[in-house]
């Protein structure tokens, strides 16, 4: 484990709609916010805005560094919430929204065919996106390399927590290469290609037509497994903001609670 991280705790922020009376859940959420403005700003034209109103009630897993004081700094973070949150909200699921946005048939027949899947149980699929690292640290290449790997293991430790049959769906940009490093993992695209020059991209309008991969996981490899192992103290020990446990006599470093229970059925 590169030793940056040794300052770091992973961070759970729970909805910050449902609990936006909380002063340290604002100022998170606003940390997270900042985080992603500026990884995005250095890597997409000017324009794409990679929040949205579903930022608000997704769950941000987040990895922060410790500062003076028991600060906590979001350098690295992703967002999250299942099928049932989006209903719950009225808003539309972001992957199916992207694909019919586009009219790419075989997208959007494939995306309908999985909600489908789904629709009778939809905590079980969830959607993960808004990914960011803090820019500053990307003269580190070792640590950004880790980063991205260690992006890729909390979606492992995410979805071992949720119910049985619970399947990610995620859209990376192809060309961060982050789709290759999915399907080393687990993942697989939703719509497979059709041939050398077939990419089954699909492009993103909101984000002046940035191409992505859908992605779909089950089921994470061996290999996962086994780079998870040394992130596993971190996550039983994460800090996570809900509603009515913000507050922890044992914890010393901050006002977050310490549990290892998630947000199962949301």
């Amino acid at each position: 484990m590169h030793p940056f991280l040794s300052s770091c705790h992973i961070v759970q922020l729970i909805n910050p709609y449902e609990q936006w009376s909380d002063p340290l859940v604002r100022e998170l959420f606003e940390k997270t916010t900042t985080l992603k403005f500026e990884g995005y700003g250095r890597k997409y034209a000017k324009g794409p805005i990679p929040v949205d109103a579903v930022s608000w009630f997704c769950d941000h897993l987040l990895v922060c560094q410790e500062r003076a004081g028991g600060e906590l700094q979001p350098i690295l973070g992703f967002q999250h919430a299942t099928m049932k949150r989006y209903r719950e909200h009225y808003r539309p699921f972001s992957p199916l929204a992207m694909c019919e946005s586009d009219d790419d048939h075989r997208h959007v027949t494939a995306m309908k065919e999985l909600v489908a899947q789904f629709d009778s149980k939809p905590q079980l699929l969830s959607y993960t996106g808004c990914f960011a690292v803090a820019p500053e640290l990307r003269t580190d290449r070792q640590l950004v390399d880790e980063l991205v790997h260690f992006m890729v293991v909390l979606h492992y430790f995410f979805h071992q927590e949720a119910e049985k049959g619970h399947e990610i769906i995620t859209g990376p940009t192809i060309r961060f290469r982050l789709d290759t490093l999915l399907n080393g993992y687990g993942f697989f695209p939703l719509v497979e290609s059709e041939g050398e020059h077939d990419k089954a991209a699909l492009p993103v309008g909101a984000f002046a037509g940035e191409e992505v991969r859908m992605m779909r996981c089950r089921e994470f490899n061996r290999d996962l497994v086994q780079l998870a192992e040394r992130y596993m103290p971190m996550w039983e020990n994460r800090k996570v903001l809900r509603n009515g446990a913000n507050a922890s006599p044992e914890s010393t470093m901050s006002p977050f609670a310490v549990t290892a229970e998630s947000d199962r059925g949301a």
